[in-house]
């Protein structure tokens, strides 16, 4: 079973009656830095991403698995890494992808579907 980290600063959330293991973005980057594959998804507030935001950002490997607040946590600190030589694999890549772009303003990504 993955390790699923949460990275937020919702206060209520990060109190041992947390379920998930609590991480920073600086974390995050570190460990997924090294990674060559990594899956990712998004959860938004609606379909339109030129007036909605993502709510929830996660990447990760089939052991590890970063949950972001998006909602309090920047994704920015990822950009390089999504603009990187590394494969991101998608559930919905075209819906994904013009968010992660219009949040990031990251270049192009190197991307698999997994539709």
């Amino acid at each position: 079973m993955s390790k699923i980290i949460l990275v937020t600063d919702q206060h209520p959330l990060a109190n041992s009656l947390c379920p998930f293991e609590l991480g920073t973005i600086d974390e995050c980057v570190e460990y997924i830095s090294k990674q060559e594959v990594v899956g990712v998804d998004t959860e938004t507030d609606g379909k339109d991403f030129t007036r909605k935001k993502i709510v929830m950002f996660q990447i990760g490997t089939a052991d590890v698995q970063y949950v972001i607040d998006t909602r309090t946590i920047s994704i920015e600190p990822l950009r390089a890494y999504l603009e990187g030589s590394a494969t991101k694999i998608f559930h919905n890549v075209k819906f994904d992808y013009k968010f992660i772009k219009s949040r990031v303003d990251a270049g192009t990504l190197t991307i698999a579907d997994a539709d």
